[in-house]
């Protein structure tokens, strides 16, 4: 397992178009590889904050996903100029709580003195994806 905090960029690119015109995707090469059989997938993120926001004050999200059996913690900068992409640095860790003093992009993850971290808001997100 590697606790090494890796850069990483997200963008995300979301699209509104009628199911006809998704239909008429279909004979591209790229979108027929992706019909493989379907997998049951899910990850469950739990974001983590003190009482008083203090990430949230700083422009930084704290997340813990479970994907099967690894934890990934994730440090998001929000708020970017950019709205489609953000900075974010990942690093597998062990169990579902926060690991403490690991730096990120510039930004410790630290033990906060007079107050603690606790579960703000999960989300479990179940689909089909392709194998």
């Amino acid at each position: 397992m590697a606790n090494v905090m890796v850069p990483q960029k997200a963008v995300e690119l979301k699209f509104e178009v009628q199911p006809s015109t998704l239909r008429l995707l279909n004979w591209l090469h790229l979108i027929k590889a992706l019909k493989k059989a379907p997998k049951r997938t899910a990850e469950t993120s739990v974001y983590f904050d003190t009482d008083e926001q203090n990430l949230h004050k700083k422009g930084l999200m704290l997340r813990v996903r479970r994907i099967g059996r690894r934890h990934v913690q994730t440090i998001k900068v929000v708020g970017n100029s950019v709205p489609i992409e953000r900075n974010e640095w990942e690093t597998e860790i062990s169990g579902s709580r926060p690991r403490f003093g690991a730096k990120a992009g510039g930004h410790f993850v630290q033990r906060p003195t007079n107050s603690r971290y606790h579960r703000r808001c999960t989300t479990t997100t179940r689909w089909d994806a392709g194998n």
